[in-house]
Order: C-alpha cells, then sequence, then structure tokens
C-alpha cells in the first residue's frame, strides 16, 4: 500500500463541545502518515483553545486561525497550506473509525483510482457510537467503481445523500484531479460544485461498502435543516460547468436540470410561505437563470409541464401547496 502522505483539512468553527472527539479519531488512524489542518473560522466558543492543546499532544497537528468567512474559505485556507499528496475533508463535529485513511488509501491505489469513497453513518448527538467505531475489518469490499461519466451520473439528484457523490467528506482525493482547485467562495452547496471540478479530472472512482465515516446530525449544524434555500444559488454555476462536459449524455442534462428547476420551485415555495421576501426573490432569480439557460435540456413531457406551470403561474403554485400543507 502506498505510504504517501494524506492531508486532512477541518474547518471548525463554535465547535468547541465536538471537535476533540473528531481529532482524536483522527490521530487514532492506523495509517500514520496523515497531517491534520485545522482551520479556526473565528470562532466565539473556545474552539481555538481545545485544537491548541491538542495540537501540543501531537506534532501531526497544524492549526490555522482566521476571521470568520464561512466554511469555504476555511477549508481553502487548508488546501493553500497543505503539504500531502493525498487530500481528505472532515467536518470538525463529526467521527472517522481508525481505518477510514488505510482503507480509502488501499482502495484507491489496489484500483488505480483517482478518488476513493466510503459509506458513512448518521447519527444523533449524544448516541452510543462505540461498537461501530471499535469494529475492524481485515480489508475492504469495492461496492462499484465509476468512470468519469458515471461519477457524474451521481449528481442528478442534488440533495439525495443515498448517492454520496455531494459530499467531500467521505473521500480521498489524489493530488492530480484537485490540481489546485478551491471551494468557491461565493456559493453555498460548495462540495456538490467542489466535486464537479475534481470529478472532471478523475478517470476512476472506487467507492467501498465500509461505514467509515460517522456524520452526527445535531441542531445547530449547517447542513441538518434539510433543503437549504441558499442552495439554490449554486444551480446556475453548476448547470454552467456541466453543459462544458462533453461525455455526459443528453439523459442525464435532463435530469438534472430538471431536478434543479424543481428544487427551486420548492425552495422559493417554502421562501413565500415564511414570507421571506429576500430569500424569495434570490430563488426566483436562480430558478430564471437555470431555466434561460437549459429548460430546453428538459426532454420529459411530465417534468416539462411541472417546471411551466411554476415558471407561469407561481401565485397558483404556491397558494397550492400552502393549502396541501394545512390540511
Amino acid at each position: 500500500m502506498d505510504s504517501s502522505k494524506i492531508s486532512v483539512i477541518i474547518p471548525a468553527y463554535n465547535v468547541g463541545e465536538y471537535v476533540e472527539e473528531c481529532l482524536r479519531s483522527l490521530i487514532a488512524q492506523t495509517y500514520d502518515n496523515i497531517e491534520i489542518i485545522v482551520v479556526d473560522d473565528g470562532s466565539t466558543d473556545g474552539t481555538y483553545a481545545v485544537c491548541d492543546r491538542i495540537r501540543q499532544e501531537d506534532g501531526r497537528i497544524r492549526l490555522f486561525r482566521k476571521q470568520n468567512g464561512g466554511i469555504s474559505s476555511a477549508r481553502n485556507l487548508g488546501l493553500k497550506n497543505a503539504s500531502g499528496d493525498y487530500f481528505m475533508f472532515a467536518d470538525s463535529d463529526d467521527v472517522t473509525h481508525p481505518q477510514l485513511c488505510e482503507l480509502l488509501m488501499k482502495a484507491l491505489t489496489d484500483n488505480g483510482a483517482d478518488i476513493s469513497a466510503c459509506d458513512n453513518i448518521r447519527f444523533r448527538d449524544g448516541s452510543d457510537i462505540s461498537d461501530r467505531m471499535s469494529r475492524r475489518f481485515d480489508t475492504y469490499s469495492v461496492s462499484h467503481i465509476t468512470s468519469k461519466a458515471g461519477s457524474y451520473n451521481a449528481i442528478i439528484k442534488p440533495f439525495d445523500n443515498s448517492g454520496g457523490f455531494n459530499w467531500v467528506w467521505n473521500k480521498l482525493y489524489s493530488g492530480k484531479v484537485l490540481n489546485g482547485r478551491s471551494f468557491d467562495e461565493s456559493l453555498a452547496n460548495e462540495d456538490t460544485t467542489f466535486n464537479m471540478d475534481a470529478f472532471e479530472n478523475c478517470e476512476k472512482c472506487v467507492w467501498i461498502s465500509q461505514k467509515l465515516y460517522f456524520y452526527r446530525q445535531r441542531g445547530g449544524s449547517a447542513c441538518n435543516s434539510g433543503f437549504h434555500a441558499h442552495f439554490a444559488e449554486a444551480f446556475p454555476t453548476q448547470i454552467r460547468k456541466l453543459k462544458k462536459l462533453d461525455f455526459l449524455p443528453g439523459e442525464f442534462m435532463d435530469r438534472w436540470t430538471s431536478q434543479a428547476l424543481i428544487n427551486c420551485s420548492v425552495a422559493e415555495t417554502k421562501a413565500w410561505i415564511k414570507k421571506e421576501k429576500d430569500w424569495q426573490k434570490r430563488i426566483s432569480k436562480a430558478f430564471d437563470t437555470i431555466y434561460d439557460e437549459g429548460f430546453h435540456l428538459v426532454k420529459n413531457k411530465k417534468s416539462r409541464l411541472k417546471i411551466n406551470f411554476f415558471k407561469h403561474c407561481r401565485p397558483l403554485y404556491h397558494a397550492s401547496k400552502y393549502f396541501k400543507l394545512k390540511k
């Protein structure tokens, strides 16, 4: 197995209650050649002090501090300072299985892949995961191997968490596929957009069935409230990226564009119901941009009817959804 260095990048913001468990799970990795880059994104709750204390226990931890600028800017600072040959990301309130790095590296090198990805476990804050954490694997099991086009196929449902494409925290990236790439700090839904760029240079991705990443579900976390309305603003950028990829079949663009437009219609309706006028205006703008640039790609008649109904009868669509929810 390759013994190259892995840089694990962790943005941290007001996670003083959780970050120690995250860091100690990485310190315990069976794959030794890692650097753990923690970027404190202007925390106000003592997160930095916790990280600094643990840093003094393990020389592989590198700690940076910056003004609050969001998760993408924190990850970008980590990437800028990383010295590894391979790259991983972890959220600071999550936990990693001790064999995460070992098995992802082995799967990547054994199969000549550019990216490897594992399955995950979602657990509620306060749940006991010690049994799952203590389980040991003799080897990995390949779930599937995807080509470049096959990997993009997983974007079809941007908010379908079963695919795993949209996350960066369950993957090991070779330096080749990142090649100086960074997160777009102007967008939400940053994982999907980043992966679109990374997979453009990925000829092969190996997916393994072992559940090696533990995603904590808690009320105050950034991505635990379901569909965030502001994610819609990322769709126009994403569809422009996809339209440039000549290896994607028309069927893919049909389904992806349909899903993006429908997600925008749902988000705009929720903003209307909650009387969040600013969000409604911004989502409306995103919908109209995608419609103008991509509606011609939608071939499914049922999808076209649904999208056009929203486009031309917004007040009626909003009202119908409102009364449906009231029943």
